[in-house]
């Protein structure tokens, strides 16, 4: 699990299915609520954050800059494989 300021990073493990790409829980650090799921895009060839259905969020700057950046090292560490 990664964390930042305002938001918990948490990776789906499914041994089932054994993706090759991860998938992580974004998780509120005020209130410990699933705030939806980021994951691999094959269209987009980039990760995705999916909102959690029937949940209505606010973001604030700071709150969109954590999920961005956490989405940037994905990216970096996905390029260096």
């Amino acid at each position: 699990m990664k964390e930042s300021k305002h938001l918990k990073f948490v990776e789906q493990i499914d041994f089932a299915t054994q993706h090759k790409t991860h998938k992580y829980d974004i998780i509120s650090k005020s209130d410990s609520t699933l705030l939806g799921e980021l994951s691999w895009d094959n269209h987009w060839r980039q990760y995705i954050f999916s909102p959690e259905i029937g949940y209505k969020t606010r973001w604030s700057l700071d709150c969109l800059e954590d999920l961005s950046g956490f989405i940037k090292e994905l990216m970096e560490e996905r390029k260096k494989r």
